[in-house]
């Protein structure tokens, strides 16, 4: 992966401008996780039974079923209709949230794997192109819009697999590679379309030899396409080249008295996110220096894609000056860190007591 530019902020200089925001983003996850929870009722639907329709309101994180398939209607009761904060915690949206980042921010994903063809983005990207295909979204448009939702979520796929293939990350495993020309590893037009902000037809004229700083282009066959260099080297002299970033969004806010934490294991990837996040702001010397002081070991990058690390044994989450020194250097309230571990330590215990409990049930009820 190449050096990357440190760069926080949610909109980035220059001409280019990410075509919807991310709050439009997440209307249309919301809208596009709707359409396919109610395509379930036309598969599964029990006459005289409300189990279908309680298994689609779970699926969406909704406690109620009314109105759960009256398409001009959103579902769920008066003043707690269905959200997006319903949804953030899905597959769905925590996948669009960072292909939207790395689109049309430079934001890398926290690991690259995240990125390639057995992939989470993989998936979402194929379901979404059937869809932008489907009868069923086509009819159903006409009752409650999705087609725009749609083909807006397609695009973000298609813009973020294009920055993979501007700066060759992965572009040889790449999570859409499937919507990739084969015969050879430059842009398409469509693709410079998305990362430039621009149309197709101007693209087309500014590639004219004739122009001036022209862009440049090559031909496989009866297929047109811009190598990496030279589509780098264009958006950057029209300033509308988004520079990469390392810096992990999610870890901006970590908030220890409200967020829900399961466990031990989550707390580490939270408190990485956190880590990542720092690294890659102004505060990353001071941050990694302070981590380092802490103890051998404790902080690190791993080999395979330079991402940082936590190892936090056993022993240190029960040592509170070593915490309060985490707290310091990730700019986290100490007392609040203190206090979560000591509540994930406890209901640790309780369920190691519990299984142990059931275990010694079970053996005393067996026959002697």
């Amino acid at each position: 992966m190449q050096n990357m530019e440190h760069n926080t902020n949610e909109t980035q200089a220059g001409i280019f401008k990410a075509p919807l925001t991310k709050e439009a983003m997440r209307g249309h996850v919301l809208t596009v996780s709707l359409l396919i929870a109610r395509q379930l009722h036309f598969i599964f639907f029990r006459p005289e039974s409300e189990v279908h329709e309680q298994a689609q309101a779970t699926l969406l994180g909704l406690d109620s079923t009314v109105s759960m398939n009256y398409p001009e209607i959103i579902p769920g009761r008066e003043g707690g209709q269905l959200s997006y904060e319903h949804l953030a915690t899905t597959a769905f949206a925590n996948t669009l949230d960072e292909l939207y980042n790395f689109a049309y921010h430079g934001v890398v994903f926290t690991t690259g794997y995240e990125m390639n063809s057995e992939s989470a983005a993989s998936w979402i990207s194929k379901i979404l192109m059937d869809l932008s295909n489907s009868q069923f979204a086509s009819e159903w448009n006409d009752h409650s819009p999705c087609l725009d939702a749609i083909k807006a979520l397609l695009g973000i796929c298609e813009c973020a697999q294009a920055r993979l293939i501007l700066e060759a990350i992965q572009w040889d495993d790449s999570f859409m590679g499937w919507h990739t020309y084969e015969g050879h590893d430059g842009l398409t037009f469509r693709q410079m379309a998305h990362l430039s902000g621009m149309s197709e037809a101007s693209l087309r004229t500014l590639a004219n030899p004739k122009r001036n700083n022209n862009l440049k282009t090559r031909s496989h066959g009866r297929h047109t396409y811009i190598e990496r260099h030279d589509a780098k080297e264009w958006l950057i002299s029209k300033g509308r080249y988004v520079p990469l970033t390392d810096t992990d969004l999610s870890g901006a806010n970590l908030d220890l008295a409200t967020e829900s934490i399961a466990d031990l294991d989550e707390l580490r990837n939270r408190l990485e996110s956190r880590l990542h996040f720092l690294l890659g702001s102004d505060d990353g010397p001071a941050t990694s220096k302070a981590l380092i002081a802490i103890r051998a070991g404790m902080y690190g990058k791993r080999v395979i894609d330079q991402t940082p690390y936590l190892e936090l044994t056993a022993d240190d989450m029960n040592d509170e000056k070593l915490l309060r020194k985490l707290a310091k250097a990730l700019q986290l309230p100490a007392n609040l860190l203190l206090l979560k571990v000591s509540h994930l330590l406890a209901v640790f215990r309780a369920q190691e007591l519990q299984r142990e409990f059931e275990e010694a049930a079970r053996i005393a009820q067996q026959p002697k």
